[in-house]
């Protein structure tokens, strides 16, 4: 417990030592347990903005989403593995970045305290809350490009470098089947 500890506080104070040792220890079991509370928790924060999203059947759709969020992850972070091994030269395992690319997530529960504190003040709170989880998606991003660099022995250019093509190579499959779609439904 003391380790898994270490690991989450590591990951907001100091990534890049937690991510190696995470990295070499590989606790996928924890990271997708990890993943899939502070992703629950943070979008059960979020709901208080969505006023369809209330109640149980908010609950119940935040938990789905986040169960269907590991399934976008791991495509991603797939993508993510053979950009990277690209870059490396075959070093680094998938699993092994998997562990660390999870623990990428939890500065969002930050937005479990945050976002309702914000949403006390009205307008103002609501601007300030999107402001605010904004910034913390952001910090998930750049630990994302930690967690590369880290697993794959990767400069932090060739990191950002792997993130920046793969997010178009997703830009460019979503705008390819977006014309298709479009191409079927317009005969």
């Amino acid at each position: 417990m003391d380790q898994y500890k270490s690991w989450v506080i590591g990951t907001v104070i100091k990534p890049a030592e937690t991510f190696r040792d995470i990295n070499e220890k590989n606790p996928i079991g924890l990271a997708f347990v990890t993943y899939l509370v502070v992703s629950m928790l943070s979008n059960f924060a979020l709901m208080l903005f969505d006023s369809d999203k209330a109640g149980i059947t908010g609950a119940l759709q935040s938990v789905k989403e986040s169960f269907g969020s590991i399934i976008t992850v791991l495509i991603f972070g797939t993508l993510l593995h053979f950009i990277a091994r690209l870059f490396s030269g075959g070093q680094g395992r998938f699993w092994n970045f998997c562990s660390c690319y999870l623990f990428a997530i939890i500065p969002l529960i930050f937005t479990v305290v945050l976002v309702p504190f914000f949403s006390l003040f009205g307008l103002t709170g609501l601007f300030a809350g999107s402001v605010t989880t904004m910034m913390l998606i952001a910090w998930t991003l750049v630990l994302d490009v930690i967690a590369i660099r880290e697993s794959y022995s990767l400069t932090t250019l060739s990191s950002v470098l792997v993130m920046v093509i793969a997010i178009v190579i997703i830009i460019v499959i979503v705008f390819l089947f977006a014309l298709l779609y479009v191409g079927l439904i317009s005969r």
